[in-house]
């Protein structure tokens, strides 16, 4: 009898002892698997080197994008500049257009006047209080060249109007650039070249050279003539 008990006693602690060995056991794993956990990175790997590409290639674009906006900010102002170039051209057109427009027919108008001049200067040709032949005897009319002295001084305020400007020419330094020399005379009385006869007017347009003045030039001696 107690024999059996003994047994059955040493069999009960066996199993204890088998159990507490599988507890110990099963407590180990649950212990290595969360020390495994622990050590293990948390997420995942390709996850990360994703979100990294993903960043790369937003750098890159933003690169590109601020690229292209240095390039169209340089095209807009090289447009814009160059419409104001083609404006203001363009409006220096409009403005010599409009000044010269008529140069052609002020040109022919200048002939006109070189016919006052003309009938003016007869008038210094003929004695005062005289008279001319023209078939018959007659004298001359104080009051008509005086007339004629007036329309001229009208028709040239007229073409004043228009831009037109006589050139100075007799007393004054000659000037190739305004004045066409058809006769040089030397003379030891000059240092320069100077204007000492004016056979024909003439004009500037608003500045610009519309017909040079016919002089006779006195010049230096000893200065070869050209």
């Amino acid at each position: 009898m107690k024999k059996k008990e003994k047994a059955k006693r040493g069999t009960e602690e066996m199993v204890g002892c088998e159990g507490k060995t599988s507890e110990l056991a099963k407590n180990e794993d649950s212990s290595s698997i969360k020390s495994t956990q622990e050590q293990a990175p948390a997420g995942d790997p390709l996850k990360g080197l994703d979100q990294q590409a993903v960043d790369t290639s937003s750098a890159e674009k933003l690169a590109q994008l601020e690229q292209q906006v240095v390039e169209f900010r340089d095209r807009y102002l090289r447009s814009v500049a160059e419409m104001d170039n083609m404006r203001k051209r363009l409006e220096r057109e409009r403005i010599d257009y409009v000044k010269y427009s008529l140069e052609g027919i002020l040109k022919d108008l200048l002939e006109v006047a070189d016919c006052f001049e003309s009938a003016l200067n007869a008038q210094g040709n003929i004695p005062a209080g005289g008279a001319v032949k023209c078939g018959a005897e007659k004298k001359v009319d104080d009051k008509f060249f005086e007339g004629i002295s007036m329309i001229k001084r009208r028709f040239l305020d007229i073409l004043v109007k228009y831009g037109i400007e006589p050139i100075k020419a007799t007393g004054e330094k000659f000037d190739p650039n305004i004045h066409q020399a058809i006769q040089r005379v030397e003379s030891d009385q000059v240092k320069d070249e100077m204007v000492d006869e004016e056979f024909s007017k003439g004009y500037l347009l608003n500045g610009r050279l519309l017909r040079p003045a016919i002089v006779k030039v006195i010049l230096p001696k000893n200065v070869e003539q050209t």
